[in-house]
């Protein structure tokens, strides 16, 4: 049996958090999955089907936190337009399935290759929260992000003015000053102030979410599927850009 776990769960989360109709559910997770892996729809479609559910909710009193943003959001006094709130829409579905799919195939690369781990974590499941902390600081699924200086500053005794665009790399920094970091230590001490999920004003505002869902999927898998590994004569192959994750990661278990 072959599932697209990857795509498929994130898409189902994002779904119900946005609010979608349950009937409209199976076409939006269809859609969504053009975001990560090859597919006959387009970025387009998913564009026109989320335009089509902006256009729908105007004007409803739904309490779903999509249809407030559509209804109840002003900038500056006005309401937003309907580009703007297709960007948000675009940003909130792609924020919510790309780097969740990067974060499950990662951690599901490391334990498909690393039996001794994978062992431990199934026999005590209360591993699963720092497996998922470690797993973020070192495979970090968003490993970059671009913003623009409103000030001059100082940055490490460096002088940059107000305009700069500069690049914040959080994988790196997930990495910097951290004992034996390129290895993956499930015991590590990293508390709540891993870089890897960005800081201050440009922290994550889905890390709690992201978090919830990479728990609750290890957890009923490891359940489950105790024992996995890659499928023989398979190799994942990794994706390197400012989005970091495993582009194809097939695994087998025992009947």
């Amino acid at each position: 049996m072959t599932v697209d776990l990857a795509s498929w769960y994130p898409s189902a989360v994002i779904a119900d958090v946005m609010g979608i109709d349950e009937d409209r559910q199976a076409r939006f997770r269809h859609l969504a999955r053009v975001l990560v892996v090859p597919a006959n729809d387009t970025l387009e479609d998913l564009f026109s089907w989320l335009q089509e559910e902006i256009s729908s909710r105007r004007g409803s009193s739904r309490q779903d936190m999509f249809t407030r943003l559509i209804n109840d959001t002003a900038i500056r006094g006005r309401a937003l337009t309907d580009e703007e709130l297709l960007r948000f829409a675009v940003l909130m579905v792609s924020a919510a399935v790309m780097t969740t799919a990067d974060a499950i195939t990662n951690v599901m690369r490391v334990l498909a290759t690393n039996r001794s781990l994978r062992a431990r974590v199934a026999a005590d499941l209360s591993l699963v929260p720092a497996l998922v902390a470690e797993s973020i600081r070192f495979d970090t699924p968003v490993a970059a992000t671009g913003r623009t200086l409103t000030h001059d500053t100082v940055l490490d005794g460096t002088a940059v003015s107000a305009g700069t665009r500069v690049l914040c790399a959080w994988a790196s920094g997930a990495r910097d000053g951290v004992a034996d970091a390129d290895s993956f230590v499930i015991e590590r001490d990293r508390g709540d102030s891993t870089i890897a999920w960005g800081w201050g004003a440009h922290r994550c505002l889905g890390q709690r979410l992201g978090e919830m869902q990479l728990r609750v999927l290890l957890e009923e898998w490891l359940t489950r599927i105790p024992d996995f590994e890659l499928a023989p004569g398979t190799r994942p192959t990794r994706t390197f850009g400012t989005l970091r994750g495993t582009r194809d990661l097939i695994v087998t278990w025992p009947n």
